[in-house]
């Protein structure tokens, strides 16, 4: 057994003296710093210690949200989380796992073991039932009040029961569709769930969130129709109402008034369109009416901003948001021909979906290549991914094909999205058909053939490893790591390695047995890989997704 660094966990600061607590409770100091809880005299009851956390908890919640900007709190938020779901949580994970509250309470001692057994996969959540507004208080506070992994036993209750609420509202929206073609009642249902969220946890949308939700229970839009069916919002007027209350692109202010917008549009779909013969472009009005109508359910945003990067503003968007102007005009026309041509317009969603995707990093440059050399499975061999042989063929044709340098579709997405680095892990899209685009989108779309009936059913992808070559190199390997010290049972060694380093148990254990100096660098490439490439369940933020897919590729 290979046994890495251990920490113990710094005490919660805690005031001398007594301090009077709910119910009349009071807390007493000891010399040595811990606390102990006594009724008051004569006292038939008290309130729990979980109930004066909670309290004391929501006064540093309500002092820090008072503080605080929006902006602030969410930017707040992501550093918390981070302390209990990022790589720092696993980095740690040993300290986190060896804090105890700083009190000779069996109660506050149980639930934090507890809590500690939980978030390592064994026995119940402590906080199990609770409601979100009081797991909020303990996954956000840092006070020292809860430890680090009763906070996180308390995020995982929150995600466990977002989780279940998505579930149901996500069957109920398919219903309402099925009935009536409308999703006005699923849009309600996630308004009244995000009114009701803590301030801290709202702050982590965008600001538009509730006003994008509200426009669409006003609009009333029916997808089977392609009907707005709310309050001044007819077919007639629909599109002219598109910018008048488009929400921001982010936290930016929109310069461009509605009609503004509008001309630019009509500018984008004038220039575009002169790129390429009339035969190509279709009937603009219907592609824009299909466009803004399955990809934004009918009310179009304004361009969001991709270069601000994976914010916490744009990863609550959607991909299509990022679609500019001059997307969404060559988009409409690929609606209207597909169309005309029979297809199934789901080829062209998915096609919007990659472009956005795109988009929303920055055109590319926020995507790191699966094929830098820096990925490895859970044996060490180093992983190379690569389209199956029809994709390759495709992308080669495309890539090669003379009319990429005149086509309408970014040359820059083309060469992004068709090298497998980039494209084949995120590919849903049918390479086929966006050869097809290409094509009818250039200077040679007069002479382009008809789409045929092979596009006039999607069919979708069902596992992305049918897509795709996943390779480990039996030649390249991961160096195993090689500790310089040792914990096995509790005893501390010195290794060979370590032993030729020099290194010796008095340089790192000091007299209490406690490491006296942080993990070394090669410690914590160690608990990275360990993060990496582990399988926890209650672990969700884990990204053991590389794991899973190629073992998924081995059991075929």
């Amino acid at each position: 057994m290979v046994g890495i660094t251990t920490y113990t966990s710094l005490p919660s600061s805690r005031l001398a003296g007594s301090a009077t607590g709910a119910a009349g409770q009071t807390q007493d100091v000891s010399a040595d710093g811990k606390t102990s809880t006594t009724p008051p005299a004569g006292s038939t009851s008290t309130v729990s210690n979980l109930a004066r956390q909670l309290g004391e908890a929501a006064a540093h919640a309500e002092a820090r949200d008072a503080s605080l900007s929006r902006k602030e709190l969410g930017q707040k938020a992501t550093a918390q989380l981070d302390q209990i779901t990022g790589y720092d949580y696993y980095l740690n994970q040993e300290r986190h796992d060896a804090e105890v509250p700083n009190t000779d309470d069996p109660e506050l001692l149980a639930r934090a073991k507890q809590a500690t057994s939980f978030v390592n996969g064994s026995g119940s959540n402590p906080f199990k039932g609770m409601s979100r507004d009081q797991l909020a208080l303990i996954a956000y506070d840092d006070s020292g009040s809860f430890t680090v992994n009763e906070r996180r036993a308390a995020w995982s209750e929150a995600y466990s029961q977002e989780e279940a609420w998505r579930q149901k509202v996500v069957a109920q929206a398919m219903d309402e569709y099925n009935r009536t073609g409308k999703m006005t009642n699923f849009f309600k249902e996630v308004l009244a769930y995000y009114n009701e969220l803590p301030a801290i946890e709202q702050a982590q949308y965008p600001d538009d969130y509730a006003s994008r939700l509200q426009e669409l229970i006003d609009l009333d839009f029916n997808y089977m129709t392609h009907r707005a069916e709310g309050k001044g919002s007819s077919p007639a007027n629909l599109i002219d109402q598109l910018f008048a209350s488009a929400p921001h692109a982010g936290k930016e202010e929109v310069s461009a008034s509605s009609s503004t917008a509008s001309q630019s549009i009509s500018a984008a779909q004038s220039a575009s369109a002169a790129n390429t013969t009339a035969s190509t472009a279709g009937p603009a009005s219907n592609g824009y009416d299909l466009m803004v109508s399955r990809l934004f359910g009918g009310k179009e945003p304004a361009v969001a901003n991709g270069a601000q990067g994976m914010s916490a503003n744009n990863i609550g968007r959607s991909a299509y948001d990022f679609l500019t102007y001059e997307d969404r005009a060559l988009l409409s026309d690929m609606y209207a021909y597909a169309q005309d041509e029979g297809a199934d317009l789901t080829y062209v969603d998915r096609l919007a979906e990659e472009l956005g995707d795109y988009r929303q990093h920055d055109n590319g440059r926020l995507r790191s290549n699966f094929n830098n050399g820096h990925n490895y499975d859970a044996q060490g061999h180093q992983l190379t991914v690569s389209f199956n042989d029809k994709d390759t063929a495709t992308a080669s044709s495309i890539l090669n094909g003379s009319a990429i340098g005149s086509t309408r579709i970014d040359q820059g997405f083309l060469r992004h999205i068709l090298d497998p680095g980039y494209g084949a892990l995120s590919n849903t899209s049918d390479l086929g058909f966006l050869e097809q685009m290409v094509t009818k989108f250039s200077a040679e779309g007069a002479t382009h053939s008809s789409l045929g009936s092979q596009y006039a059913t999607y069919t979708p992808v069902i596992s992305i490893k049918d897509n795709i070559v996943l390779s480990a190199s039996e030649d390249v390997k991961l160096k195993p790591f090689e500790p310089d010290i040792t914990n096995v049972n509790g005893v501390w060694a010195v290794t060979e390695k370590g032993a030729a380093a020099g290194i010796t148990l008095d340089d790192v254990i000091g007299k209490s047995g406690r490491m006296a100096t942080a993990s070394t660098g090669q410690e914590q490439n160690r608990y990275i890989l360990d993060a990496f490439f582990g399988k926890d369940e209650q672990n969700t933020s884990r990204p053991s997704w590389l794991t899973d897919l190629f073992e998924q590729l081995q059991q075929r």
